[in-house]
This record gives C-alpha cells, sequence and structure tokens, in this order.
C-alpha cells in the first residue's frame, strides 16, 4: 500500500463532569463519525457519545447534553456498576452493540457480561435514560464472580453478537 501522506487529526472532550472515560471503545459510523462508548464512574453508568457536527475544518463538536446518553447506570458508591470495560461494533447500518461489565461490589462478589443494542424500534426496550429511555435493549450473557473484563465484541452474520471476555 502507498503511504498515507497527509493526515488530520482532531480531538474533542465529550464530557468531564466527574470520573468519566475510562474502559473507552470506539467505532466509526456510516456518517463517518465516531461512536464511544465509556464507563462514568462518577455515575456508575454506561454511556456512550456520538457527534452531531463536524466543522468544514475537520473539528468535532460535542454537546454533552444532545450527543451523549446513558445506556445503562447503577448507584454510584454502592454498586451496582454498569459500564466497566466497554466494546462496541456497529451493524452495517450503524446501529451499536456493545459489550460492557456489570459489577455489584468492589469485593467482585457478584459480576457480569451484559450486552446491549441500540437496533430496536425507539421506546421498546428495557433500558436508556432521559431522552434515550426504552431506545436500547441490556441482556445478561454471563452471570458469575470475576467475569466481564477486557471485553470485545463482533457481529457475525450482521446481527449476531460474538462476545469475548474475561472469566
Amino acid at each position: 500500500p502507498a503511504p498515507v501522506s497527509s493526515f488530520t487529526a482532531s480531538t474533542a472532550i465529550i464530557d468531564s463532569a466527574g470520573e468519566v472515560g475510562s474502559g473507552t471503545s470506539i467505532a466509526i459510523g456510516p456518517d463517518g463519525l465516531g461512536l464511544i462508548s465509556y464507563y462514568d464512574a462518577t455515575n456508575a453508568a454506561l454511556k456512550v457519545a456520538h457527534p452531531t457536527f463536524m466543522r468544514l475544518t475537520g473539528e468535532i463538536e460535542f454537546d454533552v447534553n444532545q450527543d451523549v446518553v446513558t445506556v445503562d447506570s447503577g448507584v454510584a458508591g454502592t454498586g451496582p456498576y454498569k459500564g466497566k470495560h466497554t466494546s462496541i461494533t456497529l451493524s452495517p447500518t450503524g446501529f451499536p452493540h456493545i459489550a460492557y461489565q456489570y459489577s455489584n461490589d468492589f469485593g467482585h462478589i457478584d459480576e457480569a457480561q451484559l450486552y446491549a443494542r441500540g437496533d430496536i424500534p425507539q421506546g421498546t426496550g428495557n433500558c436508556g435514560e432521559g431522552d434515550a429511555a426504552g431506545d436500547w435493549q441490556c441482556e445478561v450473557i454471563f452471570n458469575d464472580e470475576g467475569v466481564g473484563q477486557y471485553a470485545d465484541i463482533t457481529l457475525h452474520d450482521w446481527t449476531n453478537p460474538s462476545i469475548a471476555f474475561f472469566d
């Protein structure tokens, strides 16, 4: 392959309220912009960010009130903690699929591997908060002590997830 002759990088702060941004994963949507899944430790929550605006200069702008949604959340400080160790992939039509960890407490007494998908009819799902309420379907894949870290997800047959994680 020919060497890349030019490259333009862009950075943006998508969320800065509290302790946010660990366990990130990114996929590029059909619109050419990234979808980013990450853990919000302040709110014990899985969040997804997707910018809706890119300047002609290539700069990406995020509006945390519009471009960031809470997919699943627990209770900060006491648990459960939902959204650790995220991995995101997209269907060919751009719908996100996310693998992530649930942990009931810091002692790792009760943990699980969870799966969230955003390819359902709007408002028919069992998770999502605020304006995204019911826009996600969340499911427990595996439940046992010490599972769910370092998740990775891919789709086969364009819709069926394959999820790998530490057990």
